[in-house]
């Protein structure tokens, strides 16, 4: 994955997610500042890792299967970036949420089929 350096906004950490471990996200969310607008909550793959994924949603196919597109984060780092993720960051495994600009928050992603289920 990229090794290019991502700059938080100063004082924008937020104490109350420093504790949920690492997260995948795409380098449109962290270099180009992109909104979050899909999310979901995989089983983890490494120590520490929170299971969590953030995308712009725009990503091309090219992009999705590049692994020098996305980086790996503290789940607090990508929360800077984007408070209106840290409501949902206690869901379970199997989550998977869309930006609505309609509700003015996230969703459930009905269109979208998890492989990890929620039980």
């Amino acid at each position: 994955m990229g090794g290019r350096a991502v700059l938080l906004p100063e004082g924008r950490l937020l104490p109350h997610v420093t504790d949920l471990g690492g997260c995948i996200a795409s380098h449109r969310v962290t270099l180009d500042r992109a909104p979050i607008r899909w999310m979901y909550r995989s089983h983890p793959v490494w120590p520490g890792d929170s299971g969590w994924r953030f995308f712009a949603g725009d990503e091309d196919d090219d992009a999705m299967v590049d692994p020098d597109r996305f980086g790996i984060y503290a789940i607090d780092a990508i929360a800077a970036l984007d408070p209106t993720i840290v409501p949902w960051l206690f869901q379970p495994i199997g989550a998977t949420l869309e930006r609505n600009d309609v509700a003015e928050g996230f969703v459930e992603a009905v269109a979208w089929r998890s492989a990890h289920p929620r039980r």
